[in-house]
């Protein structure tokens, strides 16, 4: 999760840097693909170097390309890998247009990604809270007066089963709800 989560962030300015090459400096895709990929971060490098090699055996950037995707397994980079195949393929005066295009849609998937994260954040406090109430309530029963003697009868055993078993079930359910849907491949 982590190698993905630093590959969605690391994509718009590899990107940009990519456009860079191809527009400014006159660089091919396949060129300016392999010389962002030597600068890419550390948890992106092996997939790079994996596609840089295929590049340098057999120069058919389809190949490189799937390299790329078969290493990351990301589908962002499914995205990007696609993009820049048709670029080069293709070819054309529009490549800076489309790799601008792709910047934008990566650029708004992560902010997005990060608002949706930070908007959780209260709701994950809320939580792990909801562990330590029932905990607290447990506590305070066993303290007050006969308490202690109504969870040891096997009626008030079952109840305390039943309601652990609820803050399992809820806990669970909260988790699956709050999390952020992947993107599909």
């Amino acid at each position: 999760i982590a190698r993905r989560e630093a590959a969605m962030e690391a994509w718009p300015r590899l990107l940009e840097e990519m456009r860079l090459l191809t527009s400014s400096l006159g660089r091919s895709v396949p060129q300016a693909f392999v010389e962002v990929g030597r600068r890419a971060p550390e948890e992106l490098r092996p997939a790079f170097r994996a596609a840089e090699r295929e590049w340098l055996l057999s120069t058919d950037f389809a190949r490189t390309t799937a390299v790329l995707k078969a290493q990351m397994a990301d589908p962002t980079a499914d995205a990007v890998a696609e993009t820049l195949l048709i670029a080069h393929e293709v070819g054309g005066t529009d490549l800076d247009r489309r790799l601008e295009a792709l910047i934008e849609d990566r650029t708004q998937d992560v902010q997005g990604r990060k608002d949706a994260r930070a908007k959780q954040a209260g709701a994950r406090f809320a939580r792990r809270f909801v562990l330590v109430v029932p905990a607290g309530m447990a506590m305070a029963g066993m303290s007050v007066g006969t308490g202690r003697a109504a969870y040891q009868t096997s009626a008030g055993q079952v109840l305390v089963a039943a309601a652990l078993g609820l803050v399992v079930v809820c806990w669970l359910w909260a988790g699956r709800i709050m999390a952020l849907p992947e993107e599909p491949r």
